[in-house]
């Protein structure tokens, strides 16, 4: 019985599959479970829509006990050759659940992601009010001050974060988990415990912001 499953699953896979472009993913169901290392389920086909050099566009994952488009797309974040992407379902400002966007900075209390005008394709359709694109996001500074910080280059450079250590409950179509921001110079005295002026927070510079993160 279990055989006749199996190839009913791939029978089915390949039709769903055909002429598509497929990986296989990890999941890490909440943050507790990618703080721990603790993979909720692995080895998950997944049907990508586009991916690139730091994101995954999801098209659906498929599962052998229910191979559709199903509460997988609900995983805090996943794992794909040795490098973990977060769910941009999980964020307010670049809210997305068919978007998974790599790490560039993993650590013990946050992990961030870094943003520029070469990420434009993959928030095209990210977030409530970013219609245009990363390249308007970088122009219009949406709700909260000073969210863009510039590299020794001059190059504008947006920081999503993701704070480990405040986890928000369940709900909707969350499941327990940190939720990833745009980091703004607002924050920065915060989060990071710092006494800085306006002024001084307002100079600080993108390379300053990765150095404490």
């Amino acid at each position: 019985m279990k055989t006749l499953s199996y190839l009913v699953f791939l029978f089915i896979l390949s039709n769903r599959t055909n002429g598509q472009e497929v990986i296989k993913v990890n999941l890490y169901k909440t943050t507790e479970d990618f703080k721990l290392r603790t993979f909720t389920e692995t080895n998950l086909t997944l049907v990508i829509k586009e991916i690139g050099s730091n994101f995954i566009q999801v098209k659906e994952f498929v599962e052998p006990k229910k191979p559709k488009l199903n509460r997988a797309i609900s995983s805090w974040a996943i794992e794909y050759n040795g490098n973990t992407y977060f769910n941009l379902g999980y964020s307010m400002d670049l809210n997305n659940w068919k978007i998974f966007l790599k790490f560039d900075i993993v650590g013990n209390n946050y992990c961030s992601t870094f943003l520029t005008s070469n990420s434009k394709d993959i928030l095209r359709k990210s977030g409530p009010n970013y219609g245009g694109g990363l390249q308007g996001v970088l122009l219009k500074e949406s709700n909260k001050w000073g969210t863009v910080f510039l590299d020794t280059n001059g190059e504008g450079i947006k920081i999503l974060l993701v704070n480990l250590n405040h986890q928000n409950e369940a709900e909707g179509n969350r499941n327990k988990g940190s939720l990833g921001n745009l980091l703004s110079r607002n924050d920065l005295n915060e989060i990071f415990g710092l006494r800085k002026s306006k002024n001084e927070l307002k100079t600080m510079s993108f390379e300053t912001v990765v150095n404490l993160i």
